[in-house]
């Protein structure tokens, strides 16, 4: 009975696991297809490469963590992100997902990488405010910038606009409007949150 028990648990994890690996090699492969759509040669590359790091961030926290989720503010804080000046980070202790902590951890280093080349972080005094929170069974990120040139979303627009909605059930919104960039995700709580999966 015993050995069938732990035959049992070995299958959930390997099908788990599996599971796991056919997911980050899609994300991968849609990395690479837009890379290269937007870009070309060393300019693909090197975006490419950064893409790939923020996605082997997120994932080394899931490992680190046996795979059970991921704080969305430790993800946050351990980011790139936190070491521009001029952003404020707002939100609840709030725990994704796997798939949740990549798609959001690739969202962020997009926006932010869009900041720090088009947008109010490459100007003396931008700023940046980061504002998650959860309204009722859905949660809703927001992106605002203030300060900044009047500058359009970069390359990543796919991303932040179709890729990482549609991977967490959600919708995005895009402001160039009144102050600076806006940027808005709302998702089902239960597609993003273990917390509410498990309720």
């Amino acid at each position: 009975t015993r050995q069938t028990e732990v035959e049992a648990r070995l299958r959930v994890v390997v099908d788990e696991l599996n599971h796991r690996v056919r997911n980050m090699l899609t994300i991968v492969q849609a990395l690479i297809r837009f890379s290269f759509r937007e870009n070309a040669g060393e300019a693909a590359r090197r975006m490419l490469m950064e893409r790939l790091s923020a996605l082997g961030h997120a994932t080394t926290l899931l490992a680190d963590d046996d795979w059970s989720g991921v704080s969305l503010s430790e993800l946050v804080r351990t980011s790139a992100l936190s070491a521009s000046s001029g952003v404020k980070v707002e939100g609840p202790d709030l725990r994704l997902t796997p798939a949740a902590a990549q798609n959001i951890g690739l969202l962020i280093h997009e926006l932010w990488t869009n900041a720090t080349k088009h947008g109010a972080l490459s100007a003396a005094g931008g700023q940046v405010r980061l504002v998650w929170e959860q309204q009722g069974d859905r949660f809703v990120l927001h992106w605002e910038e203030q300060g900044g040139p009047p500058a359009g979303v970069g390359f990543g627009r796919q991303l932040i606009e179709t890729i990482t909605p549609a991977a967490v059930h959600g919708k995005a919104t895009l402001s160039f409007e009144g102050e600076g960039f806006r940027y808005r995700l709302e998702a089902p709580l239960a597609s993003v949150a273990q917390e509410a999966r498990r309720a």
